[in-house]
């Protein structure tokens, strides 16, 4: 479970989880895997000035290391990110958006983006499960 920290107030809010399909669509010689989100935005907003902090729990402490930040494409009424991409026999993961994890506290950990995030559509993942943001817009 993640959550936005709200800089000026320093309070937690959740973030949505959204329910997900996989997908593999085949090319000439690749097959790709793709995460696809319904809908063409998340519920949650954060401003487009600066980087959000998020804060998650994790059981053990290695697993702060797994927390994944992916930019959706937004395609017609879905949004969708690639997983990765399988050319012939090499495997070429997509690693997602740069992030810092560093310790919050006694059992939890802050995660930001490396860079300052664009404006668009996101998904925080740790294991099987998606949550989702807007930069800017609405």
């Amino acid at each position: 479970m993640f959550f936005y920290l709200d800089s000026a107030t320093g309070s937690l809010k959740r973030l949505p989880q959204e329910d997900f399909k996989r997908h593999s669509g085949s090319g000439f010689s690749s097959v790709s895997t793709t995460i696809r989100v319904a809908g063409e935005g998340s519920p949650f907003h954060v401003a487009a000035d600066g980087q959000p902090t998020f804060v998650f729990k994790v059981f053990k402490d290695e697993q702060a290391s797994q927390a994944k930040l992916f930019q959706f494409n937004v395609k017609s009424s879905e949004r969708e990110y690639e997983l990765g991409k399988w050319h012939r026999r090499d495997y070429t993961p997509n690693v997602g958006v740069t992030v810092n994890a560093a310790k919050f506290g006694q059992s939890s950990y802050k995660l930001t983006a490396e860079s300052p995030l664009a404006p668009g559509e996101y998904a925080l993942t740790l294991g099987p499960t998606d949550f989702t943001f807007s930069v800017g817009g609405k």
